[in-house]
């Protein structure tokens, strides 16, 4: 085989290999692009930012956003905030639907009792039909952590990811990113107590322990 023939073969391989497209979804803090972890106290709020990354033309999309725990209270914003069918009872089939209203997410908020504590995003690009590519904000919500919830750390995922074209037909290589790391930690006034108190007590026992 002459070099120029081969080397014309490992073009247009590295463009098949280039051409291969995928969609995934990113889950991250809204004050804080791209951050996949952080650490709130019981009783806090977090923004969260959904972004699709995509080489496909997408005209529609869906995924659940999997709660850790029972009782977390969300809030999602408008969907139509970045270009997509908000709640119009066709297109937009979101659970929980109706957006700035607090929904306290149960196991079966979105699909069964026996599923985890999740909510189901799923809608068309506006107008319907048409496609977006390359990095798109789908949509922001606000998270409540219940004032109960126990100090340690936990998981948000994005599951059941699927997009597709803008006349429906499905793409395959979707996927959900990676999951987004929650730490649940005390107060910095709680933390600050106990360091205090257990100062005090430690001075309490050396004078005990001197006279």
């Amino acid at each position: 085989m002459r070099p120029s023939s081969l080397v014309v073969i490992v073009a247009l391989a590295l463009i098949c290999l280039g051409a291969s497209a995928s969609t995934v979804f990113n889950l991250y803090t809204l004050s804080t692009p791209h951050q996949t972890s952080a650490t709130v106290a019981p009783g806090s709020s977090l923004e969260f930012l959904v972004q699709m990354v995509t080489s496909d033309n997408v005209g529609g999309m869906g995924f659940d956003v999997v709660l850790p725990d029972e009782g977390w209270t969300l809030a999602r914003h408008e969907l139509s905030d970045y270009g997509w069918y908000e709640n119009d009872g066709l297109w937009d089939t979101s659970e929980p639907s109706d957006p700035d209203t607090p929904v306290v997410i149960m196991n079966d908020t979105y699909g069964d009792a026996a599923s985890d504590p999740d909510f189901h995003i799923f809608t068309a690009y506006d107008p319907v039909g048409t496609e977006v590519t390359g990095t798109v904000n789908v949509v922001w919500f606000t998270l409540d952590i219940p004032v109960a919830t126990a100090l340690g750390d936990y998981q948000l995922v994005l599951a059941n990811p699927e997009a597709g074209s803008g006349i429906g037909s499905p793409y395959g290589d979707v996927s959900g990113g990676e999951s987004f790391q929650l730490g649940i930690v005390p107060e910095p006034g709680t933390f600050a107590l106990a360091l205090m108190g257990l100062a005090g007590l430690a001075l309490y026992r050396r004078r005990r322990r001197s006279v």
